[in-house]
């Protein structure tokens, strides 16, 4: 069975496990309990079967949204998992009464980019060498609510 849930400081060492699994350049334990601490925090952790299998957050301000995260972890990829953090996350959004949405993604992730386009995010912009090992280019995408 598949559960999403909000994310609470008890999955912070799962969320964190993730990251190592799923980033060249992860964000540590410290970093997710300083971002969930945030008042714009919103983020989501998925499990299957009682097993964390990823999670996903945004933050939203002022009628925006940026999506900071969503990482499944390998095992469980291809099996829709990230779709549903997104329509998680999405949902939230629209709740909250947010307008727009925002993200970034590593250019050479065909996967993720799909995703998005999947939930009608467009690209709006390119950075340059924003990521490192490896070097990439960040594209912008955004989605109107």
């Amino acid at each position: 069975m598949t559960v999403i849930s909000k994310l609470t400081p008890f999955r912070i060492p799962d969320a964190a496990a993730t990251e190592k699994e799923c980033f060249t350049v992860p964000w540590s334990a410290g970093s997710l309990r300083e971002e969930l601490n945030s008042p714009f925090a919103n983020y989501f952790y998925v499990t299957v079967d009682g097993e964390f299998a990823g999670y996903g957050g945004f933050l939203a301000l002022s009628g925006e949204g940026e999506i900071t995260r969503i990482a499944v972890l390998p095992r469980f990829r291809r099996t829709g998992l990230g779709k549903k953090l997104m329509e998680a996350m999405l949902a939230k959004a629209c709740e909250l009464g947010l307008e727009t949405m925002f993200l970034e993604v590593r250019e050479s992730n065909a996967p993720a980019i799909g995703l998005y386009r999947s939930f009608g995010f467009e690209q709006v912009g390119r950075r340059p060498n924003y990521y490192t090992m490896p070097t990439e280019a960040a594209v912008l995408f955004s989605a109107e609510l």
